[in-house]
C-alpha cells in the first residue's frame, strides 16, 4: 500500500513538471484542444489526458484519460509513453502485460526518458522481462498496394523480428515475403485485408524540376505528413555496392525533404499517384545543398511484377493517401 502511494505521488509530480515544462501551451481549454488533438498534435493529446486524469476543467474520467494518453503515445509523445507502461506494468485499466509495458517504456527511454529507462532497468532486475525487449526498435514508412500487400524500404524491414503495422484506424501484424537490398524495397504481407491503397502512376515520364511531394511518419513525433520536393534528376544511375556484388541502379534525386522515418514513405504526384518511394539521403552536395534518394517507378513496378504481386492505376484521393500509408515499427 506504501509502494502504491508512493508510485501514485511520483507519478503526479512528474504530470505537474511535465505541464510546467511546456513552453507555450498549445490549446487552453477543451475544445481547443479537441481540435488540435483532431489533426495530429500530440501535446494537445497529453493535455487531453491530463485534462481527464486530474479533473482539470472536465469531470475526472479514467476511461478518457486512459484513451488520450495512448493517442498521444502512438503520436510520439514520451511521458504519454511513459504512462502507457504504467498502466501495463501496474495493470491498471487494461490487464497487466510485462510486455506491453517494456514496449512502451522503451519507446519512452528512446526519447531519453530518464524514468523510463529506469524502469526498464528494474524489470529486467526482477526478471519480469528479458533482454529482448530491450532491442533495437526502428521506424519506417510504407503504403498499401493491394488488400494484402506492403511496400516499404529493405533497410528498414530486413532483420526484424516482428514487424507491427499502424494506419490511422488500425494496428496490426505483417511478415516480410520478399526484398531486394540493391533497390531497397521490400513487400510485406498484412495480417488482415486492407481496405485502402495507394495507385501508381501509369506514365514513366518524369521531367526535371517536376513538382512531387514525399509522404511519411515523422521518426520524432510519429506523425504522417507530406513536404514538397522538386525532382532533380529522373533517372541517375548509382552504383550499388553489397558484399563483393556491385551493381547499376536507377534513383530520382529529390531536393531535401525527407526525414527520418519517412524511408519507404512514396513520392507522389500531383495527381495522387505514386511515382517512386522514399529511399535514404544522399552526401551529393551541390551548390552547399543536400538531396535525397528515392526509387523510381520503373523499379518498383519491375519488383512488384517479379513477385507477381497486383497494383492499381485508378484515381484516388487525400483521405485514400491518409488512410494507406502506414507506419512501420521493427524490433531487432
Amino acid at each position: 500500500m506504501y509502494r502504491f502511494i508512493v508510485n501514485k505521488f511520483i507519478f503526479f509530480m512528474m504530470l505537474f513538471l511535465s505541464n510546467m515544462a511546456i513552453a507555450s501551451e498549445v490549446c487552453h481549454d477543451l475544445s481547443s484542444c479537441q481540435k488540435l488533438f483532431l489533426v495530429g498534435n500530440k501535446e494537445a493529446a497529453y493535455k487531453l489526458a491530463i485534462m481527464y486524469d486530474l479533473g482539470k476543467n472536465v469531470p475526472a474520467d479514467s476511461q478518457e484519460a486512459f484513451k488520450y494518453y495512448e493517442k498521444a503515445a502512438s503520436y510520439g509523445h514520451k511521458v504519454a509513453q511513459y504512462r502507457m507502461g504504467e498502466y501495463y506494468r501496474l495493470g491498471n485499466l487494461v490487464s497487466r502485460d510485462f510486455n506491453q509495458a517494456a514496449k512502451w517504456y522503451k519507446l519512452s527511454a528512446d526519447q531519453e526518458h530518464s524514468m523510463a529507462k529506469a524502469m526498464l532497468w528494474k524489470m529486467t532486475k526482477l526478471k519480469q522481462i528479458s533482454e529482448q525487449n530491450l532491442a533495437k526498435s526502428v521506424m519506417g514508412s510504407g503504403f498499401i498496394i493491394n488488400s494484402n500487400y506492403i511496400i516499404t524500404n529493405n533497410h528498414v524491414a530486413s532483420e526484424c523480428t516482428s514487424l507491427t503495422i499502424d494506419t490511422k484506424q488500425d494496428s496490426f501484424r505483417a511478415t516480410l515475403v520478399t526484398s531486394d537490398p540493391f533497390q531497397d524495397l521490400a513487400l510485406l504481407k498484412s495480417e488482415k485485408t486492407l481496405l485502402s491503397y495507394l495507385p501508381l502512376s501509369e506514365s514513366r515520364k518524369l521531367k526535371q524540376w517536376d513538382e512531387l511531394k514525399v509522404w511519411g511518419f515523422d521518426g520524432k513525433t510519429g506523425v504522417l505528413s507530406s513536404r514538397a520536393a522538386k525532382l532533380v534528376h529522373p533517372n541517375k544511375e548509382l552504383s550499388e555496392k553489397i558484399g563483393r556484388i556491385r551493381k547499376i541502379v536507377s534513383k530520382l534525386i529529390l531536393t531535401k525533404a525527407v526525414s527520418p522515418g519517412f524511408s519507404g514513405g512514396p513520392v507522389i504526384n500531383n495527381f495522387g499517384k505514386v511515382v517512386g518511394v522514399n529511399s535514404a539521403g544522399i552526401s551529393y552536395v551541390i551548390e552547399n545543398t543536400g538531396y535525397d534518394l528515392a526509387i523510381p517507378l520503373k523499379s518498383l513496378k519491375y519488383f512488384l511484377e517479379e513477385n507477381k504481386v497486383n497494383y492499381y492505376t485508378n484515381q484516388t484521393n487525400i483521405s485514400d493517401i491518409n488512410n494507406a500509408i502506414v507506419k512501420i515499427s521493427c524490433l531487432r
